[in-house]
């Protein structure tokens, strides 16, 4: 797991833990910081906003379902059906 993304094991639930040992890869890792990068490079979006403008801009039809907890998450997960990728950012 990348330092950047480091956890103290003894305060994951058990759902997270297990997550994290499907899910916890270094390549995901990396596509994390990549979609943080991404993010503050077009104008502070999330990495969560990239995911979900990655997804939609995917030319075979799909629907992202998005589980948000607060309405911010609401308004991050809709504000990404406005962000624009190019053809090279979505690759």
């Amino acid at each position: 797991m990348s330092d950047d993304f480091a956890l103290d094991s003894s305060e994951l639930d058990g759902f997270t833990s297990k997550m994290l040992k499907v899910y916890g890869t270094d390549e995901n890792f990396e596509r994390l910081t990549r979609a943080k990068q991404l993010g503050e490079e077009k104008g502070g979006y999330t990495a969560v906003e990239i995911a979900l403008a990655w997804l939609l801009h995917k030319p075979f039809p799909l629907v992202p379902v998005v589980g948000p907890r607060t309405q911010e998450e609401l308004a991050s997960c809709v504000q990404a059906t406005s962000l624009s990728l190019t053809e090279q950012e979505i690759k």
